[in-house]
Order: structure tokens, then C-alpha cells, then sequence
């Protein structure tokens, strides 16, 4: 399983290869994106820099994830795990049971807005899609996506 600080580093490394961070190429607005002065993100990407608690968290709201989500072992995605005491933490075994019909209906929603604004998905990454809006439904209690999520969907706009 490895340690805690080498899951949140393989996971900042899934953050970095998600398309709305990864088409940042400046440093300065990937640091803006975590909210980060340059300096203090300069620290955080090094390799040899622990990913604390306070800034696990930090990191893990940036993208609409709760607290604990960059201690979630990438290679157990099926459940949640408490790195720290090396278990599933009980209520957490699966974020897809709470999927419920009315969160899918907006995922998907928003993947048809994706596709229009972006081009369509291979059907794999298409899948993969559909449960990442899911989650960042579910991250803004189960309503629907932040005014920025939804933006950055669209692309940018054209004049």
C-alpha cells in the first residue's frame, strides 16, 4: 500500500494529470489553482516534499474532493482508506453506492455539455468522466456542480 506521504504524492500526481490542471503551464496558476503562494507550490511538487495533513486537505478541496480524499490509496479505488491505520474507514467503502439516479442524471448531463464544448470521449475515458462529475456533484451536496466547475466544462468561451 505504501506510506501516507507516498499515496498523496501519486495522488498530487493524479490531480496534475486532470485536464483542468494539466492545461495550467504556467507555475503561477497552478499555484492560484490550489490556492498556493508560488513559493509554497514550488515546496509542495518537489519530490522529497511530505504532503502534510492541513495540506492534503488544501490541495483535495482545490478540486472539489473532501478532506482525507488524497490519503484514498489510487490503487484501491474501490473503497476509502485510512492509510494511517491501514484499513477501510467504516461509512466509506465505496463513494459509487451514493450515486444516487438524480446525481447520474446530472453527470451525464454535464458530460453531453463537455463532449459539445470539447469533443467526445473514448468510451472508457467516457465512463471515468461521468463518475469524476459524479464525485464533484456529490462534493457540492449532491446539487449540482460549482458555477466555476461548470465553466471550466464549457471551455472558454469564444468572441
Amino acid at each position: 500500500m505504501g506510506d501516507i506521504y507516498s499515496i498523496r504524492r501519486r495522488n498530487l500526481e493524479r490531480i496534475l494529470a486532470m485536464r483542468r490542471v494539466a492545461r495550467l503551464r504556467l507555475e503561477k496558476d497552478r499555484a492560484a489553482f490550489f490556492k498556493l503562494s508560488p513559493s509554497m507550490w514550488s515546496q509542495v511538487k518537489h519530490p522529497d516534499y511530505k504532503i502534510g495533513d492541513e495540506m492534503a486537505a488544501k490541495l483535495a478541496a482545490a478540486i472539489g474532493q473532501p478532506p482525507g480524499w488524497l490519503d484514498s490509496d489510487p490503487h484501491h479505488p474501490d473503497r476509502e482508506m485510512n492509510v494511517k491505520a491501514g484499513e477501510a474507514q467504516p461509512g466509506h467503502e465505496s463513494q459509487n453506492e451514493e450515486i444516487t439516479p438524480a446525481i447520474l442524471a446530472r453527470a451525464e448531463f454535464w458530460m453531453r455539455v463537455e463532449e459539445r464544448a470539447k469533443g467526445e470521449f473514448p468510451p472508457m475515458r467516457r465512463a471515468q468522466r461521468i463518475l469524476e462529475l459524479c464525485r464533484m456533484i456529490q462534493a457540492h451536496d449532491g446539487v449540482d456542480l460549482s458555477p466555476e466547475q461548470a465553466l471550466e466544462l464549457i471551455g472558454p468561451t469564444k468572441t
